[in-house]
């Protein structure tokens, strides 16, 4: 962490807590999903208990109450909770709402006071709260979710490895953990990506990125999650791993969208052949560390200018229902595409059927295909094991990217969709037009 004075260890934080999220029930159900691991110093996680109550384990009030008292305490402690902490930028454009994260605490609570004594679902049916003044697209993803290759859209509710729930659950208790604590408490990285030293820090963890580090042994999926949050922090804040992580390698106008939108610590930032998620060479060109005002985190004025105006340069031209963009893609590129991957026949008939001058294709897609494509991309580079294969993937994933910065769909429906069924490639040759 740029600035921070660590102790002789080297490590920047004294404490390290994992937790495995659930979005089930109300705040107040115990919930065998719920689970919390903690690290002192150098030791091994052990697994931490709610307080003696007729409850066996953790809810989510308990556990926010739990982490007020533990993050006022004067030890720097790192905490990682697996859920979403915010939304994608459309979801911010749809409703007409400021770039603002700890704007959209306040206006999330509101519509989703799901921090009171009722299931997520009720907000869903209408049952409680105004969520339909706040709906998202399953199909809207954060940037760090596309770069993870795997994590789902924070609006995609009721498939197996989803966050929707949980997130929908867990955000209003981080605003009850910022209202408690102030400015103890660094929410990375909306309240700078730079950890003032001696203090505690909250970050969305991601523990399919690590929970194949760390052997099983006989705790279930849950506790196994939240052990290996809390053992790769220890880890990575041990090796130096921590500090690379904690500034990742993104453009200034990423890094202005991803301050709006959340960053998974520990996800990737520029998707290239030779990226190492664990050893990332921090950004020399990171925004300044926020400053702190009364009871709640405040940037500083120029700094909240500059991103103001790096988000305003991000602003896209609205595209009509169903218009089309042009990408352009090389004769080997569409090979690599046609070759590599599986995408869903249309895709495949899109780029067949597209024009090609001078060994150039001009294929063209909505920015639902273009999406799609992109994250069947992405996924395939962050599998393959060929560095060179990799690089060719990257770039095309790098032209997909370009095109969604500069374009979004004029009226973008916030229903559910579903996605279509991924089909295995055809044999099929590029036929010059």
């Amino acid at each position: 962490m740029n600035g921070s004075r660590q102790r002789p260890d080297m490590s920047a934080f004294a404490r390290y807590i994992g937790i495995d999220y659930s979005g089930a029930e109300t705040p107040m159900a115990s919930l065998k999903g719920l689970r919390v691991y903690m690290a002192d110093g150098n030791n091994s996680p052990i697994e931490v208990l709610p307080p003696a109550s007729p409850r066996k384990y953790w809810t989510r009030r308990g556990i926010a109450e739990w982490l007020v008292a533990r993050l006022g305490e004067d030890k720097a402690t790192l905490v990682g909770i697996d859920h979403g902490f915010s939304f994608p930028l459309r979801y911010f454009e749809v409703h007409h709402l400021s770039p603002d994260w700890h704007e959209f605490l306040d206006d999330f609570q509101r519509h989703w006071p799901t921090d009171e004594d009722i299931y997520v679902d009720f907000v869903r049916d209408g049952i409680r709260g105004n969520g339909a003044a706040r709906m998202g697209n399953s199909r809207w993803r954060r940037l760090t979710e596309e770069r993870s290759g795997s994590a789902k859209s924070v609006f995609h509710f009721d498939v197996h490895g989803s966050v929707a729930k949980s997130s929908h659950a867990g955000i209003p208790w981080l605003r009850y953990i910022r209202d408690q604590l102030g400015k103890r408490v660094h929410f990375w990285p909306f309240d700078g990506w730079d950890i003032p030293a001696a203090h505690s820090a909250i970050a969305e963890a991601y523990p399919a990125l690590w929970s194949r580090n760390f052997a099983i042994e006989d705790r279930t999926p849950d506790q196994h999650d939240a052990f290996s949050i809390a053992s790769w922090l220890s880890r990575a804040d041990r090796n130096d791993r921590l500090a690379a992580c904690l500034n990742p390698d993104l453009t200034p106008p990423e890094r202005a969208v991803a301050q709006v939108e959340g960053w998974i610590l520990g996800v990737p930032g520029l998707i290239r052949a030779n990226d190492k998620t664990m050893g990332r060479i921090p950004n020399p060109t990171a925004p300044r560390t926020s400053v702190h005002q009364g009871s709640k985190h405040v940037m500083p004025e120029s700094e909240k200018i500059h991103n103001q105006e790096t988000l305003m340069a991000t602003i896209r031209k609205y595209l009509k229902p169903g218009q089309k963009v042009v990408l352009l893609l090389t004769e080997e590129e569409c090979g690599l595409i046609t070759s590599l991957t599986y995408i869903p026949e249309e895709l495949m008939q899109a780029i067949y059927s597209s024009k090609c001058r001078d060994e150039i294709v001009s294929a063209r897609f909505t920015l639902s295909e273009l999406e799609e494509l992109g994250g069947c991309i992405a996924a395939e580079a962050n599998h393959t094991k060929s560095r060179k294969l990799r690089k060719s993937l990257d770039a095309v994933f790098e032209k997909i990217e370009q095109l969604n910065l500069k374009y979004c769909d004029e009226d973008s429906s916030i229903q559910e969709t579903s996605i279509p069924q991924l089909k295995k490639k055809p044999n099929l040759v590029l036929v010059k037009k």
